[in-house]
């Protein structure tokens, strides 16, 4: 048997102040070596867990229990002593990617003082080890090594997060939703090198999921999580698959669903359904939502051609890139990590300047000079990014990071609020229903929130000012199946009634079909539906060979 290294005993996490509890009666255990699998649907606890373990909880949340480490108990620990443990001891690899880097240092000199504050090495030894980790992620090693973070893709910023904390070789690494924002093909080279320094290191890994597959195929054991509570732990042996405990939840990629039980909420069985006959789930978002009058709105339009966007000679993360997208249409973007995507979404909010090239909204000149223009672009353009922590604030309830949008805009009247009648709590409330969140955490702050629940308010932000262009960044990647599908039916509600275009960046196939009427491949455009093009349809299994949801 092996040493155990690890223990958690009877893990409470409760909020102080309402004394409502978030985990409840956890036990865990983690031997030398071993992978771990954790999984459930989003706002189950599994987060939670993981910061407990890393002394990382807001300040207005209790912990209590046992969490031992190396017969270490880190609930008694000073915050110094803790500390200490980080990195070369227990490391983590959080799902809010960005934030593992400061924007305006470049990613290299991080790495290095990361590395030789842990690890006994000179700054020689520092980099040639942070050039050959950026390498194994699949990494342009010496441009991500030059590069800052925000010069980088969401999928690159993530490999080169997940290369540092590989490279302090800890004895526990937890890895906390670490493939969400990668495709398919990059997302298996991060787990196969995970493993890989696992069975040479002995290094344990506590692997925090909701994707069903990408745990049963990976770890040695799985410990499901619902409402806060374990409810089943299971050994997983070479081939088999885990019979599940209420994994409504949790995505199975290229399994039969119907098999897996249900606990409330939208059975995998019926999401089959409704994908196949392309209707709603029974639940029907923005009830209130009323058809847009088309004789009153002039029609919108985006028109981009030939844009190239270049940091140098040689680098160029746009090459005469050309999209056309209607009134009322939902175009999908696809493309590995890297490819440009991300950098499309950002020119047309106005966050990156580009070289060469066109855009025309409406058939006037996008991103315009003028502020009175730019504030007009701006309140008819918005955008659900990737990362759900780069759009609330921190130190903002989340009422307050709802309504930013309309308190900018106070011209703007939405069809589902009543801004003459309701306080502007309510109207929070209102937002946060929009996208299945309980109106309690109105009053909340992002801290004490699941990674997915931080996306979906950022999703009702965005759509608070129903604007006529709604750009999304892989805005269903950190949420599990139910979730995903909820959020895409909100999606489709708001374009059924309001004609409002979406751009809708993705590398998860099944979210582009189920949402999107054609996909533009990075680079090119292709229509995709019948009768695609073989290559097309050649491309798309490389990029998302293990994304078949159903």
């Amino acid at each position: 048997m092996k040493s155990i290294l690890l223990t958690m005993e009877h893990v409470h996490i409760k909020d102080s102040a309402s004394q409502h509890g978030l985990v409840k009666d956890l036990n865990l255990v983690i031997e030398k070596g071993e992978m771990v699998g954790l999984i459930g649907q989003s706002g189950s606890g599994k987060s939670l867990t993981s910061r407990s373990i890393m002394g990382l909880l807001a300040p207005n949340l209790e912990v209590s229990g046992t969490i031992r480490f190396q017969e270490k108990d880190l609930l008694t620990l000073s915050a110094k002593e803790h500390q200490g443990l980080l990195g070369h001891e227990i490391a983590m690899i959080f799902q809010d990617y960005r934030g593992s880097f400061t924007p305006f240092i470049k990613i290299g000199k991080q790495m290095i003082e990361t590395i030789r504050t842990h690890r006994q090495v000179s700054k020689k030894v520092a980099k040639e080890i942070s050039l050959q980790v950026l390498k194994e992620m699949g990494l342009d090693s010496e441009r991500v090594f030059r590069s800052y973070s925000f010069q980088l893709s969401g999928g690159q910023v993530q490999r080169a997060a997940i290369a540092m904390a590989l490279a302090l070789k800890p004895s526990l690494l937890i890895c906390d939703e670490v493939t969400t924002a990668l495709d398919a093909k990059n997302g298996e080279k991060v787990l196969d090198y995970v493993d890989y320094l696992r069975k040479t290191t002995g290094c344990a890994v506590l692997m925090i999921t909701h994707d069903l597959e990408e745990a049963y195929t990976r770890a040695d054991r799985l410990y499901v999580m619902s409402d806060g509570e374990i409810v089943k732990e299971e050994f997983v042996s070479q081939g088999d698959r885990p019979r599940g405990y209420g994994l409504s939840g949790v995505r199975v990629s290229g399994q039969d669903l119907n098999q897996w039980d249900r606990s409330g909420g939208y059975g995998l069985s019926e999401a089959q359904a409704f994908v196949g006959q392309g209707d709603r789930p029974r639940d029907s978002y923005l009830t209130g939502i009323e058809k847009r009058d088309e004789r009153s709105v002039p029609p919108s339009h985006l028109v981009i051609r030939n844009l190239t966007k270049s940091y140098s000679r040689n680098v160029h993360a746009l090459d005469r890139f050309s999209l056309e997208i209607k009134d009322g249409e939902c175009v999908g973007l696809v493309g590995e990590s890297g490819s440009g995507k991300s950098t499309v979404a950002k020119i047309l909010l106005g966050l990156e300047h580009y070289s060469e090239g066109t855009i025309l909204f409406n058939g006037k000149p996008a991103v315009p000079k003028d502020p009175a223009l730019l504030r007009e672009y701006r309140k008819q353009v918005q955008m659900i990014f990737q990362d759900a922590n780069s759009t609330l604030n921190p130190k903002l309830p989340i009422w307050k990071s709802l309504l930013e949008p309309l308190d900018n805009f106070k011209e703007v009247n939405p069809s589902f609020l009543k801004r003459e009648s309701q306080t502007k709590k309510e109207m929070a409330e209102t937002l946060l229903e929009m996208v299945g969140l309980d109106k309690r955490y109105v009053d909340s702050y992002p801290g004490e929130l699941s990674g997915g629940q931080k996306q979906r308010v950022s999703i009702a932000r965005a759509l608070s000012l129903e604007p006529a262009l709604l750009v999304c960044d892989e805005p269903t990647a950190s949420l599990d199946m139910t979730t995903q599908i909820q959020i895409l039916d909100l999606l489709k509600d708001v374009q059924r009634k309001t004609k409002m275009m979406i751009l809708f960046i993705s590398h998860d196939k099944w979210a582009v079909d189920y949402l999107c009427d054609r996909v533009v491949m990075m680079p090119g455009e292709e229509s995709w539906g019948e009768g695609s093009d073989p290559l097309t349809q050649l491309e798309w299994s490389e990029i998302s060979e293990k994304e078949h949801s159903f």
